[in-house]
């Protein structure tokens, strides 16, 4: 199974005390760098929105830790920090509903569920999501485990919750109109025949290569012809001058003159077919060099 992101969103002089613990407890369970909380090391110069939208669209799953004062009024400005667009907590919770992300009211201390129409638009849907308690007393206990194993069922039945790479462009997926699929087909079939030139391509460069190496030799090709057909006229004529002289006195001295020019041709029959094979291997082994580079030149310039 994945390592899964939990997102535990909370206000510090709401709920610091109990959301502590909840964090122990979690880790206790799931890695420790899986709970991420206390998102307040925002870059200077960055939009601190942007920034908890980007660390909520990472996790897998929202813990929302709702206390007696998660909706209270903001004793500076005489208005609810919920209503506030700008507020951590609104965007926190704001973000993972806009993508779906499954969302855990936890209640602790005394607070319940707010009601739909105490919420801002954006949120309202907050109050459908199942909830669960944490309380202070001999329950705390029992309420924790609860809630890890909730975690546990809902991971277990959302094998395939949001991977990291899915969570960051899921907004961009949404928003960006779509390549039609055939665009997309004849671009990347375009792509693949320029980029890997077909096999047959090097096989032509090496005929090529062979051809002109071979040419080149033909001149020496000719010559071993020429030297197989002059071993082989005299030796048969020396053969047919033997069978003349039959029965002369020297008919046994000329009889070993084919013999000898025979053998001549052999050895030589030999050596000259071996010299033209030389010379097609030769012609072969010059050609794969330039063949090869001739390829690679023709492959770099559809790269």
């Amino acid at each position: 199974m994945p390592r899964r992101q939990i997102f535990v969103s909370y206000r510090r002089d709401d709920s610091a005390y109990v959301t502590a613990t909840i964090r122990e407890k979690l880790e206790e369970h799931f890695a420790r760098d899986s709970i991420f909380m206390d998102i307040d090391s925002v870059p200077l110069g960055m939009d601190f929105r942007k920034h908890l939208d980007d660390a909520v669209s990472r996790c897998d799953v929202l813990i929302a830790v709702i206390g007696d004062n998660w909706a209270a009024t903001n004793p500076q400005t005489s208005a609810r920090r919920i209503d506030d667009p700008s507020d951590f907590v609104r965007i926190e919770v704001e973000a993972a509903l806009k993508r779906n992300i499954p969302v855990i009211p936890v209640l602790v201390g005394n607070a319940t569920m707010p009601r739909e129409q105490d919420l801002p638009e954006p949120l309202r849907e907050l109050t459908f999501r199942n909830a669960t308690e944490i309380r202070a007393g001999r329950d705390l206990g029992d309420h924790l485990n609860r809630l890890v194993k909730g975690l546990n069922k809902l991971f277990e039945a959302n094998p395939e919750t949001r991977s990291t790479a899915e969570t960051e462009t899921d907004l961009n997926r949404n928003t960006q109109p779509k390549e039609p699929l055939a665009t997309r087909t004849e671009t990347q079939s375009t792509t693949a025949n320029t980029s890997a030139p077909n096999t047959k391509l090097a096989i032509v460069f090496f005929m090529v290569a062979v051809f002109f190496n071979f040419a080149y030799l033909r001149l020496e090709i000719a010559i071993t012809y020429s030297g197989l057909f002059l071993h082989f006229v005299p030796a048969v004529l020396s053969v047919a001058s033997a069978i003349k002289s039959r029965g002369s006195l020297l008919a046994p001295f000329t009889s070993l003159v084919p013999i000898l020019l025979a053998l001549g041709m052999t050895g030589g029959f030999g050596r000259e077919v071996g010299y033209v094979l030389s010379n097609l291997s030769t012609a072969i082994v010059y050609s794969l060099p330039a063949a090869a580079i001739c390829y690679m030149i023709h492959r770099g310039k559809h790269l």
